[in-house]
Parts: C-alpha cells; structure tokens; sequence
C-alpha cells in the first residue's frame, strides 16, 4: 500500500520546513519531535548535500535518512557493517508501511533470490531502500545493479551506516569500508551521501 507521502517536495523544488517534517516523522515513525542534529541532517539530505553526521548510539542517525527517503522518487542504498542491523532497519521500515518495498541482502539469503528475483527488482527501482554489507556493495554483480539504478535516475541516496567503520584505527577496521569513498564516487559521484 502506497504512504500517504510523494514527490510533491522534489516536484515543487523547495524544502519542507521543520512544522512539516516533524509531522510526517510523527505521522510514519510515531516520533513528536527531532533530537539535536536530526533536523540539520535531514535539510542536507533533501538539499542534495553529503553530509556526516555524529550520534551516539540510539541517537536516531537513521531517522535522518529515512525521511529524506520518503520524500524522494528512487532507491536509498544503505551500507551496514552487521547483518542484525540491517534486519533491524527492514522490520522497522516494514512497520512503517513499507512492506515489500524493503530488502536486507545478505549471506545468509539464497544465491537464487539475491542474484535474481533482487537484482531484477532493485534495478527496475521497485525497491525503496536496499541494505547491503560493504563487502556485497563491492561486487561487480551489486555495482553493476547500482550503476543501473543511476542511469536510469533512480538511485536516491547512499548511507554509510556506522560510518566509523571507515576509520583504519580500532577494532572495527574492514578493507571494504576502506574501498568505498572511491567507489561510490566511481559510480554517482553527484547522488547524495549520508553517514
């Protein structure tokens, strides 16, 4: 079933104020009010601007992307480190009326369904965010499904979620997340990054 929400804003040109983004928060998430940071992150997302933003944990960082998600046509890419995090988002996404519209690929998912039935419904645009591990994101199969996605103007956003997992310092250090300001810069220089 369709939210009650479009592209009026990408189709008027101008951004919502705070009155009524923090009622369409209300409204889908069941959240009163934004927490400090939340409200600047969100304006930059719809701007079009890359942005980084610092949150403790609990401190409602995907708020940030998943409203700018609804208020925009195409696909949001969202990058988690762990697969529990990513099934996270999707039942959260799902609750909020996004049945079917929602995917988490990870190993765990039969080869058959991430290769196919995903790959083809992704890059048609039938899916409205996509979480994905950093390591599946650099993929030729993956990027080539994204690359689809922007030529056909239906790429979004990207979000870089955990975004300290870029650092090479601590415990949390992966090579792919390393990889990945080069690629995405390879494949949408201009669509949106949040992290």
């Amino acid at each position: 079933s369709a939210l009650p929400i479009g592209d009026a804003v990408a189709r008027a040109g101008k951004l919502p104020s705070i009155t009524d983004l923090a009622e369409l928060t209300r409204r889908v998430f069941g959240h009163d009010n934004f927490r400090p940071g939340q409200d600047t992150l969100i304006l930059n997302a719809l701007s079009g601007h890359k942005s980084l933003g610092l949150m403790p944990t609990g401190g409602g960082k995907s708020l940030c992307f998943q409203v700018p998600a609804l208020l925009g046509s195409g696909t949001t890419i969202v990058v988690v480190p762990i697969k529990a995090l990513g099934r996270d988002h999707c039942a959260e996404l799902e609750s909020a009326g996004f049945t079917g519209r929602v995917v988490n690929i990870d190993s765990d998912m039969p080869a058959s369904l991430r290769d196919q039935v995903f790959a083809r419904r992704i890059a048609r645009g039938e899916m409205r965010f996509v979480f994905v591990s950093p390591e599946r994101f650099q993929t030729e199969r993956f990027r080539a499904v994204v690359q689809r996605l922007y030529h056909h103007g239906s790429l979004r956003m990207f979000v870089v979620d955990e975004v300290h997992c870029m650092s090479e310092w601590g415990h949390d250090f992966r090579p792919s997340y390393l990889a990945l300001p080069g690629t995405l810069r390879e494949l949408a220089d201009d669509v949106p990054v949040l992290g």
